[in-house]
Order: structure tokens, then C-alpha cells, then sequence
């Protein structure tokens, strides 16, 4: 089965809806920071940590959160991905 354009998580995150993401995070789906620091979706990206999201994990290039929000000129999110803010 080949999937085409963006899951259910990916879209709720592209359209910042929480709501979305919250039930679909609490059905089980999986999704990592990364999507989220790179559009610099700070309350996304909260909502993720809330539910466990691998800070360290990296994409393929080896790239972190961090480095991907950094990179995308987010400065508040990779505050928090420093642990600078609460």
C-alpha cells in the first residue's frame, strides 16, 4: 500500500489544530518533534512532550528538534527544547 499526501497527524499539525492532534496522540498515533519544530508549532510541540515525544530523536540527517527548530530561526521552541523555559 503506498500512502500519498499527508497523514491525519501530519495534517492536523499543518492546520495547528490541537484538538485534532490531542485525539489522535490519545488513539495512539505517533508523531516526533521534529514535524513540529520544523513549522515552529510551540503549543504542538508542547502537546507532544506532554505525551512522551523523543526530544533526541534525530531525522536522517542527524538532526535533532533542536537543531531543526534552530535552523528554522524558531527561537522560542528551541528555547524550550533547551530546557530554558518551563
Amino acid at each position: 500500500m503506498t500512502v500519498t499526501g499527508p497523514t491525519p497527524v501530519l495534517d492536523a499539525v499543518y492546520r495547528r489544530d490541537a484538538a485534532a492532534l490531542t485525539r489522535l496522540l490519545e488513539g495512539g498515533a505517533r508523531l516526533t518533534l521534529l514535524e513540529a519544530a520544523f513549522g515552529g508549532h510551540q503549543a504542538l510541540a508542547e502537546l507532544l512532550l506532554a505525551h512522551g515525544a523523543d526530544a533526541a530523536a534525530k531525522n536522517d540527517d542527524g538532526q535533532s528538534p533542536l537543531d531543526v527548530a534552530q535552523a528554522k530561526g524558531h527561537a522560542t521552541l528551541a528555547r524550550r527544547l533547551r530546557g530554558e523555559l518551563p
